[in-house]
């Protein structure tokens, strides 16, 4: 029997599903429900799939559907970045998304490892000058920047936008444009390569505050043998089937019931309220939440897009939406836990993991210094501990029985107080 392995990958006899040449009627009432429903054996986080999805949503849809502001435009477009230790699954939830998309007909994608002038070159060969989309499903985010980092920072963010007539000069003195840009990013890192790769000029010129950084550090497992079954192969037919429908779509947003209607009072509620920002500004996120409004308004497009074509932005739609991005933000703190001036931000970053992945048992002090002797003296160490307890990420107590120091993760206090 064919089957998935937990990499993402089917091996099966049959061919690849070509999709339906008559689009018809959608075949799922909710395209992103189903993609999870589609992905339950895999071993990714749950934000990880969810995000994915919405990359994959937002794939199908590209620069032909958008919502117009007084200040700007909001296409679908994300940047996406999932962020993990190594082997917590980014890659296999961007390569659920890629797999489906890549089964769509005229869907671009980008090398996986481009340059900028490659990028330019590679939005040119669109074919479809109307919109020239283009989808970046990549699974390590280093392989976008081993060309030039600073170069590629600032042609991510001057696209973002999907502003009409990008221009860029080349070395030989001559120009190179992209007419009408549309870029859709999802990729996978880890906190510690942010920390050494994310540059001053990315959080203060604006890439990251139009990047979505997706955290998880949780650890999942489930079947060795996941099956490949008739029903998920159904499945599969019909999401591919659905984001067909959805790259077939053209047209613009607007407010459920126009500018009067609940839907518009209530994100005018929202965007008024100041409590939306941060009561103490990070100044590596603080840009994002000045950005809010635009991913909420890009997200809900993507929400209602998965469910059906009417180009409304209902209050359900921006809830859900709102709830999305507010879920991963306090994980944003974890994924720049590397980035800043303390040296010693990675290291803690890393044990507050290894606290965390030995549950409501913690670990002895004994099991810390084992474990880190390679990488921090003692007296670092303790430094360490004193900052996780201090930021209330982590609770000191001691055994019962020998009263050796034990340390364990807040979260697991809450239900079980160490003895």
């Amino acid at each position: 029997m064919p089957r998935i392995t937990s990499e993402g990958n089917v091996v099966r006899a049959p061919a690849i599903i070509t999709p339906p040449k008559a689009l018809g009627e959608r075949q799922l009432k909710d395209w992103l429900k189903s993609f999870l429903d589609y992905t339950y054996q895999l071993e990714s986080p749950l934000p990880y799939l969810q995000w994915a999805g919405l990359a994959t949503i937002a794939g199908a849809a590209q620069r032909k559907i958008f919502a117009e502001t007084t200040a700007y435009i909001a296409y679908p477009n994300l940047y996406v970045v999932l962020v993990g230790p190594a082997g917590s699954k980014k890659s296999t939830a961007i390569r659920a998304g890629k797999r489906l998309l890549r089964q769509v007909p005229n869907i671009n994608f980008s090398s996986d490892a481009p340059s900028v002038a490659g990028l330019v070159l590679e939005f040119g060969d669109i074919a479809t000058k109307e919109h020239q989309s283009l989808n970046a499903f990549i699974y390590e985010l280093s392989t976008l920047y081993e060309n030039a980092q600073e170069t590629m920072t600032g042609f991510l963010t001057a696209i973002y936008d999907g502003d009409d007539d990008y221009i860029k000069r080349t070395r030989t003195g001559g120009k190179e444009g992209v007419a009408r840009p549309w870029f859709n990013l999802i990729a996978g890192t880890t906190p510690t390569w942010l920390g050494d790769n994310l540059s001053r000029s990315a959080v203060e010129g604006g890439l990251v505050a139009r990047t979505l950084y997706i955290h998880s550090d949780e650890v999942i497992i489930k079947s060795p043998f996941p099956r490949y079954t008739p029903e998920l192969k159904r499945l599969e037919s019909a999401l591919v089937h659905d984001l067909a429908h959805i790259s077939a779509l053209s047209g613009t947003f607007d407010f459920a019931g126009g500018d009067e209607g609940e839907a518009a009072k209530w994100y005018d509620t929202w965007y008024r309220n100041p409590k939306r920002l941060p009561r103490i500004p990070d100044n590596r996120t603080a840009g994002y939440f000045t950005r809010k409004p635009q991913h909420l308004l890009k997200v809900s497009m993507l929400v209602s897009l998965s469910k059906c074509d009417e180009f409304l932005f209902t209050i359900e739609d921006m809830q859900i939406a709102l709830a999305l991005l507010d879920s991963i933000e306090s994980g944003m703190t974890k994924a720049f836990s590397s980035v800043g001036g303390n040296l010693f931000a990675t290291d803690l970053e890393r044990i507050a993991t290894q606290i965390h992945g030995c549950g409501a048992e913690g670990m002895t002090y004994a099991e810390l210094i084992t474990s880190n002797y390679h990488q921090l003296a003692q007296r670092e160490l303790d430094a360490t501990l004193l900052y996780l307890c201090g930021m209330q990420r982590v609770k000191e107590g001691r055994l019962k029985d020998t009263r050796e120091r034990v340390y364990v993760s807040v979260e697991f206090v809450k239900q079980e107080k160490p003895q």
